[in-house]
């Protein structure tokens, strides 16, 4: 089974990668005021830039490994492992 991985850290919450699986495996979340506060600094103020929505892995069983998320990633913020 292959594993999507979306280091949230480097993650903007453009959409590009939800928009663009084929097998619905990422879907678009808010970030809540706790996992906000969690953050560096600079990951705050690129929540207050960019915004509040990240990208998160909802159904890892359905991925297909064809790295269509990976390559439209700006950011490099997805890994794909076997």
């Amino acid at each position: 089974m292959n594993k999507v991985r979306i280091n949230s850290k480097k993650c903007d919450g453009c959409g590009t990668c939800v928009k663009r699986c084929p097998e619905g495996v990422l879907v678009l979340k808010e970030l809540s005021d706790d996992e906000i506060t969690q953050l560096s600094f600079g990951e705050r103020l690129t929540v207050r830039w960019k915004g509040r929505m990240r990208a998160f892995v909802q159904f890892p069983e359905l991925c297909i490994g064809c790295e269509v998320c990976k390559k439209s990633c700006h950011l490099r913020a997805i890994t794909i492992s076997e």
